[in-house]
């Protein structure tokens, strides 16, 4: 059964905070993303709360708990290996009056300037888990109702305040199935050239968002198509734009993707898509002698992806150790020392992930290595490869 709008499928943690912070007079609700989702039949990944308690009253009443962040300040809580955020309602104005050319994220307003302050309609439902009641100053469930990705107020005058809402409107429509509402489809192409100017951490946690969807694939080729890609990510939307090339990053994406999971780690995501990227490009890339990448490949990775340093580290260690699995072949014929320390390699589970996915080893000798990572095993199954406990 798909989850829906009620207090039996909110978080006992967030059902907690809530009961709590209303309990000392102060209208609290959930909001965001957890509403959206449940109205939707998505299970939520986060429970985001917003209430009129300040910072600092919050932090009394829930402990214990942070506040965080400076431009934007919130309450952080840490509960069972689940973190919560707890925002305070904000104006729909965030000029300093005494001094009009600054602006502050913190002036606290009323719920409705706060709901009309969010970006998408569906995104500024409230919703009051104890009174078991939904607060909707957008019209967000009537575009709920309509399946429609719609701005709050002028898409183009939105965009120009935070160009990354153009990737949110593009994989938010994808990971609801809606469509995205026309004036807001022509603000997104019109204005794509923004995202030149988007900072990269920003653009990078799309991107990895992006890729945790059902079908990534589909989110780059539209994002392609409709000329968003090509001012983040040129190289990548130009593959993504040539027939051939397309096809084969495509499956390669989707396999890859398969076979390590949708929520590993982010370094586990980038290698999938820099392996489908170099081999729908390269067709030999793999099995050749050179072991350096070109510098417009360097340059791909650190400016348009975003990649970190230790993260990049791994691929190349992935791709060096997956070059010696089908070099050698049959692990047998080397010395046991050998053996153990291509194991030891914290890429080595992701190298015979890749061996394994993309058939650059027949059965019987994977059979063979995964008995080298899990000696204990009788031979190589999913979690064998996908889900080791020695690589991070």
């Amino acid at each position: 059964m798909k989850p829906t709008l009620s207090p039996e499928n909110i978080d006992s943690v967030a059902l907690d905070i809530v009961s709590r912070l209303q309990k000392n007079n102060f209208t609290t609700y959930l909001v965001g993303g957890c509403v959206r989702d449940l109205l939707v039949g998505i299970t939520p990944k986060d429970f985001d709360i917003v209430t009129m308690a300040r910072p600092e009253q919050v932090q009394k009443i829930i402990r214990p708990s942070f506040i965080i962040g400076r431009r934007f300040r919130l309450v952080l809580v840490r509960r069972y290996q689940q973190q919560y955020e707890i925002a305070t309602f904000r104006a729909l104005t965030y000029q300093n009056e005494d001094n009009p050319d600054e602006f502050d994220e913190n002036i606290y307003g009323e719920p409705q300037e706060d709901a009309l302050r969010r970006d998408f309609t569906i995104n500024g439902l409230f919703y009051d888990p104890i009174k078991n009641e939904t607060i909707d100053y957008t019209q967000g469930m009537d575009d709920i109702s309509k399946r429609m990705i719609r701005m709050i107020g002028d898409p183009i005058e939105r965009i120009e305040q935070d160009p990354i809402r153009i990737l949110r409107a593009l994989r938010l429509a994808h990971r609801t199935g809606f469509q995205i509402e026309p004036s807001l489809r022509q603000g997104m192409q019109q204005k794509a050239e923004l995202l030149k100017t988007a900072v990269l951490p920003r653009v990078r946690e799309e991107i990895l968002k992006i890729l945790r969807l059902p079908s990534p694939h589909l989110t780059l080729i539209e994002g392609s198509d409709m000329g968003i890609f090509a001012n983040i990510a040129p190289r990548l939307s130009e593959t993504l734009l040539d027939p051939e090339r397309s096809t084969d990053f495509v499956n390669l994406l989707r396999v890859g993707l398969d076979a390590v999971g949708r929520e590993s780690e982010p370094a586990d995501l980038y290698a999938v898509l820099l392996y489908a990227y170099l081999a729908s490009n390269k067709k030999d890339w793999c099995t050749s002698l050179s072991t350096s990448f070109e510098e417009t490949f360097i340059d791909f990775i650190r400016t348009e992806l975003g990649m970190h340093k230790n993260e990049f580290e791994l691929f190349e260690q992935t791709i060096g150790l997956l070059r010696q699995l089908i070099k050698h072949g049959d692990p047998s014929k080397l010395r046991t020392r050998h053996r153990v320390h291509l194991a030891n390699n914290r890429a080595f589970p992701l190298a015979l992930t890749f061996a394994q996915s993309f058939h650059h080893l027949e059965p019987s000798l994977l059979h063979r290595w995964a008995n080298v990572l899990h000696p204990e095993k009788e031979g190589p199954s999913s979690a064998d490869t996908r889900k080791p406990d020695n690589r991070h």
